[in-house]
């Protein structure tokens, strides 16, 4: 994929402007739904998008193949989601910090892999919406998009154990929310 996405920017970058169509096809998708994920709008996400995709295309001679196409892109579209987002009011919920370190990784993991239901499946994906915005897009880019944590720290700027920090904190606070039913 990387093999391919290079050649199409060289073509772009020397004129076949029109290639930017196969690029964009191969990434829309993941980018709305990250941006979704982030701004809880589906017509605000595809504006979003669209403006990422201009911006990566107005600035893709400055792509410096550092990192991957892709993980030049959702960096683009994670900032961009979040700038969107950081003008809002929003209410945080209120969770007991100490209740929350006291959560065991045992009992985490007993909880994730208990039976499956509908009911449970409903409430985290009630208590995800709850979360602010960058925890969202956290939860969004490795496990709705199965980017790896060394990607998630690339496109947040973050070091990567700053990343499993947050994910580990992330999985407690919504075992909290899911358990005292406290996720707005």
């Amino acid at each position: 994929m990387e093999q391919i996405e290079n050649s199409l920017i060289r073509q772009i970058l020397n004129g076949a402007t029109e290639r930017y169509a196969e690029l964009v096809q191969l990434h829309e998708n993941a980018v709305f739904a990250l941006i979704v994920r982030i701004v809880g709008s589906c017509e605000e996400a595809e504006e979003l998008t669209q403006d990422v995709f201009l911006k990566a295309y107005s600035n893709l001679h400055k792509f410096k193949q550092q990192s991957t196409f892709s993980t030049w892109l959702y960096r683009i579209a994670y900032n961009k989601a979040i700038s969107q987002t950081r003008g809002r009011r929003i209410v945080q919920l209120e969770l007991d910090e100490s209740r929350l370190m006291k959560i065991s990784d045992e009992e985490l993991d007993a909880f994730e892999q208990s039976e499956s239901s509908n009911d449970k499946i409903e409430r985290l994906i009630r208590a995800i919406e709850a979360l602010p915005s960058e925890e969202r897009a956290l939860i969004t880019m490795v496990y709705y998009n199965n980017l790896s944590l060394q990607k998630c720290a690339e496109i947040t700027d973050q070091s990567l154990g700053n990343v499993k920090v947050k994910l580990h904190r992330i999985r407690r606070k919504l075992y909290q929310m899911i358990k005292s039913e406290n996720y707005g």
